[in-house]
């Protein structure tokens, strides 16, 4: 099981709640629009991102808190070595995890 999937099973669970039956599981952000847009489903994805299809007018955000912290990022790379773009990109988000972005 997915840990971000983990973290919506117990948000049902800490409010005595049935989880409901996964339809689909995927963690590309734009997939998940598509999907949620043109259905009656409801997905999870980063505040950001919701927030920018809200602007937009194509998803609403609703008005959920996670009770527990979602699961850590990570990023993997082919080589140690990193060119400076990527090793700017990485300490950009290095900063932001840990200002709660």
């Amino acid at each position: 099981m997915r840990p971000i999937r983990r973290l919506v099973d117990q948000q049902f669970a800490d409010a005595d709640l049935v989880p409901p039956t996964p339809m689909i599981e995927s963690t590309s952000v734009r997939l998940n629009q598509v999907v949620v847009a043109g259905t009656d489903m409801i997905g999870v994805m980063n505040y950001d991102a919701a927030r920018a299809y809200a602007r937009s007018g194509e998803l609403a955000i609703l008005p959920v808190k996670f009770s527990r912290q979602p699961p850590h990022i990570g990023v993997m790379t082919q080589t140690p070595q990193v060119s400076h773009a990527l090793g700017t990109f990485l300490a950009v988000l290095r900063a932001q995890s840990k200002a709660g972005h």
